[in-house]
């Protein structure tokens, strides 16, 4: 198979002798999620680990036929993931508050150390990414995380290791992914109503103003590319 990477960077040079490009988790994705469709649509990879030395990376992907049998590739944009995670996690709310971010599969992008001890009841291992949320210790944050994959919105109030959490979560649709705001109740000044409309509304504005635009951009980019190409 014939790969291009844009830049150059002498790709042959810098992968293992046997990669393959078809192999790669945005290809099987952007092939497996457009099967049967007559307009092919991006997709965004999970999670993995680029082969280039990029670190962690997800990929928006389209498929690309030059007629609707007849595949010319596969075209993908990369996206490490230190924009986003800088982005979410340096937003906190009140003392204690952070944010998380998933993917479809329930499986971690973002996740501080808090989170993995209100989640998951354990410190993060060294170098550890993609931490599968599914198995959350309490099974309180194992419905919310379902919840989240499914693509809802909504505010819980959770009882984990002794303190009381409030969490509001709301989905990233064109990837997929949800992201959860947490706060402790303990730092709470004000009604549960006004503060699940304030989370909401700031879970809401992260999406907005810090995830979304990425992936408009990417998208757009990528439809652009697409058309020259079988142009």
């Amino acid at each position: 198979n014939l790969v291009r990477y844009y830049p150059n960077i002498m790709l042959d040079e810098v992968v293992p002798p046997d990669f393959s490009g078809t192999q790669r988790p945005w290809y099987l994705s952007a092939r497996e999620e457009n099967a049967g469709k007559l307009i092919p649509e991006p997709v965004w990879s999970s999670v993995y680990q680029d082969a280039t030395g990029l670190g962690l990376v997800t990929t928006i992907a389209m498929p690309v036929y030059e007629t609707p049998n007849k595949l010319v590739g596969v075209i993908g944009m990369d996206l490490t993931l230190d924009e986003i995670s800088n982005n979410i996690a340096t937003t906190q709310f009140l003392k204690t508050g952070y944010s998380f971010l998933i993917d479809g599969d329930g499986h971690s992008i973002v996740l501080p150390q808090s989170g993995y001890l209100d989640l998951l009841g354990r410190e993060p291992q060294e170098n550890e990414f993609g931490a599968d949320l599914n198995e959350a210790a309490n099974p309180a944050f194992a419905s919310v995380i379902q919840r989240m994959r499914q693509g809802e919105s909504g505010f819980e109030e959770i009882e984990t290791a002794g303190k009381d959490l409030y969490i509001a979560f709301a989905p990233l649709e064109s990837t997929g992914w949800s992201l959860g705001s947490v706060v402790a109740a303990q730092d709470v000044l004000q009604s549960v109503t006004a503060l699940e409309s304030e989370l909401q509304q700031e879970t809401n504005r992260l999406l907005l103003s810090r995830v979304i635009p990425i992936g408009l951009l990417l998208s757009a980019g990528l439809l652009i590319i697409a058309l020259l190409l079988i142009s």
